[in-house]
Order: C-alpha cells, then structure tokens, then sequence
C-alpha cells in the first residue's frame, strides 16, 4: 500500500503536526533530508511492487476519512478476489 502525496503538502503537514505537538525533529530541513532518502530507497521498491501488479496506490492528499475509507475500501476488495487459505490441518 502506498499513499501518495506531494512533496511540498507532506512537509506543510510535518511542519503544522510540529507546531502542534511541539516537535523539535519536524523542521524543514530534517523534512527535506527524510523526503530525499524516502524517493532515494522508497522509489526502487515501488517500482518493483508496480512492474508485478502488485503495488496499491492511494491518492493522500485527500482529507484522512477519504483516505481511509479508499484504502479499506480497496483492501476489501483485494480480500474479496482471494480465496481464504485455511489453517485447518
């Protein structure tokens, strides 16, 4: 699962949950450095998951109850088309 947003929201986000929770580690440039490394080790491996069809990516940048009820929604739906393994020996 993936959650997509852009880089310029996830650091308003950072920074407005910093002012908030009164964080000294959710500063700007920390925030940058985070994001460099996340494209840097994170888009190898999305990449990967999407060449096998395998990747479920959901858009972020929508409010946290959308967010959430796509990726339940999707998840359902991904249980939905596979059979059950059963633990019964």
């Amino acid at each position: 699962m993936h959650l997509r947003a852009d880089d310029e929201e996830v650091i308003r986000r950072l920074l407005a949950r910093a002012a908030v929770e009164h964080r000294d580690d959710d500063t700007e440039p920390v925030i940058q450095r985070r994001l460099s490394l996340y494209h840097d080790v994170t888009s190898p491996v999305l990449d990967w998951y999407a060449r096998r069809g395998i990747l479920l990516s959901v858009d972020g940048m929508r409010t946290a109850d959308e967010v959430t009820a796509d990726v339940i929604g999707r998840l359902e739906a991904l249980a939905a088309d596979r059979p059950r393994a059963s633990w019964a020996s």
